[in-house]
């Protein structure tokens, strides 16, 4: 595949290399118009996709639950995770990339293990990529509200009981944070893991070859599964109606890949193994005691962007009111440890250069996701304290050698 990078296009820094664009479809203005939409055939690479998004359904159903709950539709929702899409993310370049490469992909019974009601499965019929399926589900739908009614749902717990002899599975498994369990007092299995995706997507991929999978967006920074991943899409709209939840899509190789892309939206940003040597580097001689939520820190982070776009952003930490940083305070943070000969202001310009310079070259896929879109479309990001730490040490070697170089001067 090639390999180059995007611009992006809310900075005015320029691109390093022409970026493969594919025109983004537009969004119906309605659920019926979305439902009359006509489906397409996969086009090829670098061509524009006709406008064809579907009202489908993708439901995440979590083990927790039962028949009571369901009863109530909110409830449900909550306890099982059911979130309807507006958008399909399987229309997507690197989705049919990836299709390309599964062996005899028409002839596959193709695994939903985590199915709901079918529309994935009825979705991939429509596109022609897949035409035979086994579905699976812990509780599955009524058949009224089966998307695909010729393929019927086996009741099966498929994290603890996963289904065998598959090559190939297109699922959107269970979301479910340990830390939202417990708050919502809803049941999680015990695990080491901190959140149901984990678990299930273990499961998925110790038994399947080819996969590919709708996770939440943080998964491109987690740092786990790599090395079999084809390649991951940040979608630029959540696909769920009801869940403001970063999303993406992850593709799987049965086979260790060595380097993986990564897409913002339709946009190519980059390979892995590129973005990755673009993070803020640790290696540098100058270096500071930082502690991090210090009510009287004298350089002040407001780490999460507002909804407007881009903006976590350096400032004198005196504009942070003390009363704002706590122990745990993660979107706001006063910071100590800045060595008295350094010139405040100086510092926070380096500081915010090379933090708006990262999030150019990366267009911000090695930032985490934060909950929420901002209104120019895309999502809205988290800078961590690690993160924060290597941008301090870098900007503090830029302005003391700022001050050597004057003083040699």
């Amino acid at each position: 595949m090639p390999r180059s990078l995007a611009k992006n296009p809310q900075s005015a820094a320029p691109a390093q290399t022409t970026a493969t664009v594919v025109s983004a479809p537009k969004a119906p203005t309605s659920k019926s118009a979305a439902a009359s939409a006509a489906v397409t055939q996969a086009t090829p690479v670098n061509t524009a996709i006709p406008e064809a998004i579907r009202a489908s359904v993708f439901d995440a159903i979590h083990k927790a639950g039962d028949e009571a709950a369901m009863a109530n539709e909110d409830t449900a929702k909550r306890t099982l995770a059911r979130f309807f899409t507006v958008k399909d993310p399987f229309d997507h370049p690197l989705f049919k990339q990836w299709a390309a490469l599964v062996p005899n992909l028409a002839q596959e019974t193709v695994l939903e293990p985590f199915s709901g009601a079918n529309h994935i499965p009825a979705t991939l019929v429509k596109h022609g990529w897949a035409n035979e399926w086994a579905a699976f589900d812990i509780q599955p739908s009524k058949a009224k509200d089966n998307a695909m009614p010729s393929l019927k749902t086996k009741k099966r717990d498929t994290i603890s009981d996963f289904p065998k002899g598959y090559n190939v599975a297109v699922t959107n498994p269970p979301w479910l944070a340990k830390n939202s369990a417990k708050r919502r007092g809803l049941p999680f299995p015990i695990t080491a893991e901190d959140d149901l995706y984990k678990v299930a997507l273990k499961a998925l991929l110790d038994n399947v070859g080819h996969a590919a999978v709708l996770l939440p967006e943080s998964f491109i920074t987690q740092g786990i599964w790599r090395n079999r991943l084809f390649g991951v899409v940040s979608l630029a709209d959540s696909p769920f109606e009801e869940t403001e939840h970063p999303t993406c899509l992850a593709l799987f190789l049965p086979v260790g890949t060595g380097d993986f892309d990564i897409w913002r939206g339709l946009v190519r940003v980059g390979s892995f193994a590129d973005l990755a040597s673009r993070l803020p580097s640790a290696m540098t001689d100058a270096r500071a005691p930082w502690k991090f939520n210090v009510p009287a820190g004298v350089v002040g982070i407001r780490c999460v962007d507002n909804t407007r776009g881009p903006s976590i952003e350096f400032v004198r930490g005196e504009t942070i009111p003390t009363s704002k940083i706590k122990h745990s305070s993660r979107s706001l943070t006063r910071i100590g440890g800045l060595p008295d000969n350094i010139d405040l202001d100086a510092f926070l310009a380096a500081a915010q250069a090379r933090l708006d310079g990262w999030r150019n070259l990366t267009q911000d896929t090695l930032l985490t996701a934060f909950k929420g879109t901002r209104s120019d479309g895309h999502h809205r990001r988290r800078l961590d304290f690690a993160n924060a730490r290597m941008i301090l040490d870098l900007a503090l070697g830029d302005v003391s050698k700022s001050k050597k170089s004057k003083t040699a001067a």
